[in-house]
Order: structure tokens, then sequence, then C-alpha cells
């Protein structure tokens, strides 16, 4: 008895599927616009504006595509310049628990979700609620 992965299924021909996708992306657009001109009616066959209409939709898709992937990455570079400014600034977060703590932003940890150092702890960008200008206090005497 064979026994198939969580992804995969097998079906009543003993061939292994795909686990069906949530979402038609570009491969499968070009997979149903071929498959309509492979069988459509020869004697009755689809206006080619049609054809052109699904291309310029498919050529739609791919523009939007790369533009809401352009600005994730802008918005995770802009939460990085986010944390970084706030770099030796005093800030009042609040913890896990709801508490409000206060302290010095020590460092900055980078990634998909920024984090700031206080006290030995790291709180998301989130986190912060108040942010005070002159974080570290030079302990000389002028």
């Amino acid at each position: 008895m064979e026994v198939g992965g969580t992804n995969n299924y097998t079906d009543y021909s003993g061939t292994k599927q795909e686990a069906p996708r949530k979402e038609l992306d570009k491969d499968a657009f070009l997979q149903i616009l071929v498959a309509q001109l492979r069988n459509q009616d020869p004697l009755n066959p689809v206006d080619g504006e049609n054809f052109i209409g699904q291309m310029a939709q498919l050529s739609s898709l791919e523009q939007l595509t790369a533009l809401n992937k352009s600005i994730a990455e802008l918005s995770q570079k802009q939460d990085e310049l986010r944390a970084l400014n706030l770099l030796n600034k005093k800030v009042v977060v609040e913890n896990y628990k709801g508490q409000l703590l206060a302290g010095v932003i020590e460092a900055v940890n980078l990634g998909p979700n920024p984090k700031v150092l206080i006290n030995n702890e790291y709180f998301s960008l989130n986190a912060v609620l108040e942010v005070y200008d002159g974080g570290v206090e030079s302990d000389q005497e002028d």
C-alpha cells in the first residue's frame, strides 16, 4: 500500500497529482489560454480580440505583481529606516503584558520585522508608543 505525502495525493490511475492551487498564477493563465486555442471549434473559431484581451490581462497581472513586490520591499526598507532613526532615543514601549516601559534604544535588529533593543529586551516597532529626543546623555559636565 502506497502512502502519499501531505502535499500530494495519488489519483485512481496511480499517478501523483499536485495539491490544487488557491490562486491562478501566470503559468496557469497561459495553460488555460493554450488549451482554449487547442480545443476551439475549427468551424467556429474564437475571435482574436478575445485572445488579445486575455494577453493584455496577463500583462497587467504581471505588472501589478511586480508593483506589489516593489511596494512590499519599500515598506520593509521604510520600517528599517524608522528603526535606525530611533537608535539612542528614549522611548516608551508596551510589553506583551500591556505594561509600559521606558528606556533608550540600544540596538536595532534589521530584517522583515525590525526590532529595537531596550533594557536587554527586543520589541517590535509597533510596541513603541512614545519617542523623546536626546536619549543618551553625556556624563561629563562642562
